[in-house]
């Protein structure tokens, strides 16, 4: 367990920034976390997400699985979470009543490809163009597909410190694991990005030269919302494996400070 300092105060009020219990300090919530398995979403993805939380944050979290969804109320919940994956079975309407309502959705990779197509979620996709547009033997297939798959690369990532997000980060560089992923541009909203990919971002593994342009200065972090809501989308994994501990602070904040971002600070549809 960790440790926090206590300071003892004469008054509340202070001779820099705002005095203490004015309504510059908003209300924090304990988080109610539901999160999605199943049918489609990732395993891994999911039990990463249940290990962080259950294990080592030693938080409550309800999981059901995508096909079950219509049994339970989302309102009884104030964050739900998207592994990644593909989500057929999973309502968009309870989603977007959720969101509307003021809660906060998480979600990685994959379903964030749900989210843009269920209209819950303001997002540009970077995709690849043909790799090899020349002609080759069929006997190289096989060799492309490989050279073009990426397994796993570390990048470095500039984050907006000054963005409840970051919260906690003291260093604006911060390296990111990737996989095979989904890579998505800058949000129109100047403020909505607070995690973006450097202009020369891998720091160590192997990237095919011609996805280095899909990662160059794309969104590692977008903020969207509708109605009251936030819609929090991590282009990767920010809990690889349970071990990349870096990210975990990114993808906690998201849990627990996704609600104060601010209106103005969302990309919406």
């Amino acid at each position: 367990s960790g440790t926090l300092p206590v300071y003892a105060i004469a008054n509340g009020l202070t001779s820099l920034g705002p005095d203490l219990g004015s309504n510059k300090f908003p209300t924090l919530r304990t988080p109610k976390v539901l999160m999605i398995t199943g049918d489609g979403v990732s395993p891994e993805s999911a039990g990463e997400i249940w290990h962080l939380l259950d294990t080592r944050y030693e938080m409550p979290v309800t999981m059901v699985e995508s096909d079950r969804t219509g049994r339970v109320n989302f309102l009884d919940y104030n964050v739900l979470i998207l592994p990644d994956g593909n989500y057929p079975r999973l309502s968009a309407e309870k989603v977007r009543e959720f969101a509307r309502n003021g809660g906060t959705v998480v979600a990685l990779g994959g379903a964030l490809r749900w989210l843009k197509g269920a209209g819950l979620a303001m997002l540009e996709f970077r995709n690849a163009g043909n790799p090899n547009p020349i002609r080759r033997a069929y006997e190289y297939l096989d060799e492309d597909r490989g050279a073009r798959r990426m397994p796993g690369a570390i990048f470095e990532a500039e984050l907006d410190l000054s963005h409840p997000l970051c919260f906690g980060y003291e260093r604006t560089r911060l390296p990111m694991f990737l996989g095979d992923t989904t890579f998505i541009e800058t949000a129109k909203n100047p403020y909505a990005t607070p995690a973006v990919f450097t202009a020369a971002p891998l720091l160590a593994g192997y990237i095919h030269a011609g996805q280095k342009p899909l990662v160059a200065n794309s969104a590692a972090v977008v903020v969207c919302g509708t109605g009251r809501g936030r819609i929090i989308c991590f282009a990767g994994d920010p809990n690889f494996r349970a071990f990349w501990y870096g990210t975990n602070r990114l993808f906690a904040n998201a849990i627990f400070w996704g609600n104060l971002v601010s209106s103005e600070a969302v990309e919406r549809n």
